[in-house]
């Protein structure tokens, strides 16, 4: 008997990196991606600073991305980053739902802290930061 495999769940991010930054530390910054997926049982996919993060092993939890959007906004020369919603289509990234994350923020510090501390949930982080935003259409 063939089990069907698992529709896992993965998400996108696109990281904004500190305008003037050398070439030398933006791969840098790619190589702590990397890194950071590789110890975490991530795969990333994408090209460049616009990735798509899975698993082969699980479908990915909002904890998966929070923990990734904290441990990104402490790494110096990221300015921003786009976070989208939780998603099985990973190939399919359309930019219709996200969550912008400001590293300058101050709420940030305050959130941050909060949430090391297990004082607030994954989910709550992400309603704090305004949630899963669609884009104004202008016609």
């Amino acid at each position: 008997m063939t089990r069907r495999s698992e529709v896992k769940m993965g998400f996108w991010l696109q990281i904004v990196l500190v305008p003037g930054l050398t070439p030398a530390r933006e791969r840098e910054i790619e190589r702590c991606l990397e890194d950071y997926a590789d110890s975490h049982g991530l795969r990333l996919g994408g090209h460049q600073l616009a990735i798509t993060v899975s698993s082969d092993e699980r479908s990915l939890t909002a904890t998966d991305q929070v923990d990734f959007v904290d441990w990104m906004v402490s790494r110096s020369g990221v300015s921003a980053i786009r976070l989208e919603p939780l998603t099985a289509h990973l190939e399919q990234t359309a930019g219709e739902a996200f969550v912008l994350v400001l590293t300058l923020d101050l709420g940030l510090i305050g959130l941050t802290m909060l949430y090391r501390s297990r004082r607030v949930s994954a989910d709550l982080y992400l309603q704090i930061l305004g949630g899963f935003v669609r884009p104004a259409i202008v016609h």
